[in-house]
């Protein structure tokens, strides 16, 4: 996989105060129309901020030996500031160097690509995937552009989608047929799994649509995405789950 395909590409090395779903529009109508909410989220316009690095990922620059985490927007950390993120909690806990992988609308063809370029070139310890929902697939278009096709069937009728509508018959066909997307979910997963060990690394996963609904405690800034209580705990379930048998190999080391 090539930088070009990659949909964050333009955001190397920048910061930015709001991101796509977490923007100053919807804060703004949120404190109008839900400012209870809005408060127990502890955010305000200043306190969080999305750094990229040089690589368009959201995080300070890879480091090889870490940890790595593979997802949707949920792991790109949405609405949350970087120290409220599971996966910061996660990797100070472990003491390891952080590597996120997260994507807004990531599905898990987009999990297998960047899986599939970067755990060679960095060779973490743990790689976590926090799978997405099962609904979501990847279509590469003509203008070099990874579009997470997705239940947002809407999507087709938008301006720049109006050289695709050839493709809303296959859509509907893969899209209403249950067993195309689970299928297409898995295989990705066990091919991540596969990568991961081939190089030494400790496999993890958690479903997006099966474990993680069910954890929703709070929200995060944009009253959309999880919030600081629920990422905490998330992160200890990971820890002392999925995780803890990394963690007793490397005392027992």
């Amino acid at each position: 996989m090539s930088l070009k395909l990659h949909q964050n590409r333009n955001l190397c090395n920048k910061e930015y105060d709001w991101f796509p779903m977490d923007t100053e529009g919807l804060y703004d109508h949120h404190m109008e129309q839900q400012p209870t909410e809005l408060a127990r989220t502890g955010y305000d316009k200043t306190n969080i901020k999305y750094t990229f690095n040089s690589n368009g990922f959201r995080g300070p620059e890879f480091e090889q030996g870490g940890v790595m985490f593979i997802g949707c927007s949920e792991t790109l950390g949405i609405g949350r500031a970087w120290e409220d993120q599971w996966t910061t909690i996660v990797a100070n806990s472990l003491n390891l160097a952080q590597c996120n992988l997260g994507i807004i609308g990531a599905s898990a063809d987009t999990v297998f690509r960047n899986a599939y370029e970067w755990i060679p070139k960095l060779k973490p310890k743990i790689v976590h995937v926090l799978v997405p929902s099962e609904d979501r697939f990847e279509l590469l278009t003509d203008k070099d552009v990874m579009r997470p096709a997705a239940v947002w069937m809407d999507w087709i009728e938008q301006p720049d989608w109006k050289d695709y509508k050839v493709l809303l018959d296959y859509w509907k066909l893969w899209y209403f047929e249950e067993s195309n997307s689970k299928y297409n979910q898995l295989k990705n997963v066990l091919a991540v799994k596969q990568i991961a060990e081939t190089y030494g690394a400790h496999f993890s996963h958690t479903w997006w649509d099966k474990d993680w609904l069910g954890l929703y405690t709070d929200l995060g800034r944009d009253l959309h995405h999880f919030g600081k209580e629920t990422s905490r705990n998330y992160a200890k379930i990971l820890l002392e789950t999925n995780l803890k048998n990394f963690q007793l190999n490397e005392n027992n080391s």
